[in-house]
């Protein structure tokens, strides 16, 4: 059913019929063979064809809702009117937020009811206070840019899965909230602003009081640069977003607690009550929602006394929030997390079975746990960090068997901290105490694996790291340790032929065009790359940004960079300054 749904899927996003036509047909013949079930003789088919139809309509839900892009688009002076409806992230000079409401273009009519994300100044007022609040300002809107170059993350994928459709910046000192008090909202929201009051007067410490917010409360709006570059070169980011292990925890501690009460229907209850709850007060990002629907189908099937396959599991639920929300196909974390629960499931589990059996010690098993499935996590998700970023970091294996069960103590802690806050304020800060003292531990320990720069880059990441997942796979499907060995030395041959015949392939000149045909990059050898600037362009610091990082992740020693015209000169010399510290750059103007 899942293969059916996504070969409708895409033959929905490749075919180029209108979806007011496709979208009527496809419920229509759903609707025909939901029906046909019950007729015997032709079940199957009918199971087929309509799985093939779910996928239909999956993808012309995602080509209606997916926002328009361009490699380079042009800003539009419009007049903004909305309602915040979440804050992204906030520092001391630039804060980001998603806000619905009426965009005046300056040359087009009034649009009423879009999203947007919104670049601006932040105001005087902590970012869980904007929630639900009316703002104001004079921007410059322009559609989402597409990926140029063969890394980063695209803004169409940042902005589709809120539903956004265009990027926006607010000019300087035109961004203003005009209600003082927030509008009227559900009682989670009211819940979550008083609970990270809470945590802001418990927590002395600021940076203790920081990784509060963002580890158990889901807000990352005061996280520092430093900060967030520091859990990313470590590979420990995820630690700092609200996803599977976060809500793994909580589910762990509820199951806990819920042992006190006898009926089982009523633990249920409110262990899932108590789940979905910490996922609505987290802002409901797309991991924390996979991780609450694994740990409520766990939690029925236990009820039920049934069992079914973890993958089988785990793939109905993908299933079901992608029927939900089809624009979570693009949305990078979504493909991080979707991956890390696969490799946990399909490489991470089957090596812990096969150590386990060699382990007699409760804390070498322990060891083995962490890092089986450490392990399977992190090569599911090498593909897709290289594609995006440029590069592996191979510490975070060690990083995230060290860091994560100080985490798992500093969630706990914090939850256990902030509940006896909201009885009692000494009660809470004595628990915050503790908490601080985790998170002064687990921030020394990233600090000192973030000194060991064990990482992998280069262009044949991407296919060898592909390669790698496909070995480990094939290996850990073996019948017996003599088996295993086999199929681990024809994985090796397999994967050096590869590196081999990717090695010759990259040695041979190759040219990509940017920007519309503005900027040509050629690389030569293993060691040269021509950068030609056929004309000047607006936006030359991210765009020299761009093209300088790309050069470094191709770990080229000598780049050449022609200036076709006078007015690419500012861009060439961006990217010569930028370059000059790892290697050897020459500006050429004849």
């Amino acid at each position: 059913m899942l293969v059916l749904s996504a070969g409708g899927w895409i033959g929905a996003l490749l075919v180029a019929m209108p979806p007011a036509v496709v979208f009527p047909l496809a419920v229509g013949v759903f609707l025909l063979c939901a029906s046909g079930l019950w007729i015997e003789e032709i079940r199957r088919w009918c199971f087929l064809l309509g799985s093939l139809m779910v996928g239909v309509c999956l993808g012309v839900r995602m080509n209606l809702h997916l926002p328009i892009a361009s490699h380079q688009p042009g800003d539009m002076p419009a007049w903004l009117d909305g309602t915040i409806r979440q804050v992204l992230s906030s520092s001391g000079s630039r804060m980001s937020c998603i806000i619905e409401g009426t965009l005046d273009p300056k040359f087009l009519p009034p649009q009423h009811n879009l999203r947007l994300v919104v670049y601006a100044e932040p105001p005087p007022v902590s970012p869980s206070e904007l929630l639900g609040r009316r703002a104001v300002a004079t921007v410059d809107v322009r559609i989402p840019r597409r990926r140029e170059l063969p890394y980063g993350i695209s803004e169409w994928q940042t902005v589709a899965p809120y539903s956004a459709e265009l990027i926006a910046y607010a000019k300087r000192g035109t961004f203003a909230i005009l209600e003082a008090e927030p509008a009227a909202q559900n009682w989670i929201a009211r819940l979550g602003r008083m609970l990270l009051r809470t945590t802001d007067s418990i927590f002395a410490d600021a940076h203790s009081r920081t990784l509060a917010r963002a580890l158990i409360l889901g807000d990352r709006s005061l996280l520092d640069r430093q900060t967030r570059q520091l859990f990313s070169r470590t590979g420990t980011a995820h630690i700092l977003s609200v996803s599977g292990f976060h809500v793994g925890v909580v589910a762990a501690l509820l199951a806990l607690i819920s042992t006190i009460v006898r009926d089982r229907r009523v633990r249920f209850a409110l262990f899932v009550a108590g789940v979905w709850l910490y996922v609505l007060l987290t802002g409901a990002q797309p991991p924390a929602i996979r991780a609450g629907a694994a740990a409520t189908l766990g939690a029925a099937l236990l009820l039920a006394q049934r069992w079914i396959p973890p993958l089988h599991a785990v793939a109905l639920v993908l299933w079901v929030m992608i029927a939900i929300e089809p624009n979570l196909l693009v949305s990078v974390s979504f493909q991080l997390s979707a991956a890390a629960v696969l490799g946990i499931v399909t490489i991470g589990s089957p090596l812990y079975q096969r150590w386990k059996a060699l382990l007699r010690s409760r804390l070498l098993q322990w060891i083995a746990t962490s890092t089986a499935l450490t392990l399977g996590a992190t090569l599911a998700t090498a593909p897709l960090v290289a594609y995006y970023f440029g590069v592996v970091p191979v510490i975070s294996l060690v990083a995230n068997i060290a860091v994560v069960p100080l985490a798992s103590a500093f969630i706990i802690a914090g939850i256990v901290s902030i509940g006896a806050g909201v009885i009692s304020f000494g009660i809470g800060r004595f628990y915050a105490s503790v908490a601080g003292l985790l998170a002064q531990w687990m921030l020394s320990v990233i600090e000192q694996v973030a000194q060991l720069d064990w990482s992998l880059a280069g262009p044949l990441l991407v296919p060898l790291s592909s390669g790698a997942v496909l070995a480990a796979w094939y290996i850990l499907r073996s019948t017996s340790w003599r088996h295993m060995i086999f199929r681990f030395g024809a994985a090796t041959i397999a994967l050096a032929l590869l590196w081999a015949v990717l090695e010759c392939i990259w040695q041979l000149p190759s040219q990509r065009e940017l920007t519309n045909g503005a900027i040509a990059v050629e690389f030569r050898g293993k060691e040269a790359a021509l950068i030609t600037l056929k004309r000047g362009l607006s936006g030359t610091s991210s765009l020299a940004k761009e093209i300088a990082d790309y050069c470094i992740l191709q770990r080229r020693s000598r780049v050449y960079i022609r200036a076709a015209t006078p007015e690419a000169l500012p861009l060439a010399r961006s990217i010569a300054r930028r370059l000059e510290q790892s290697c050897t750059t020459d500006i050429i103007t004849r």
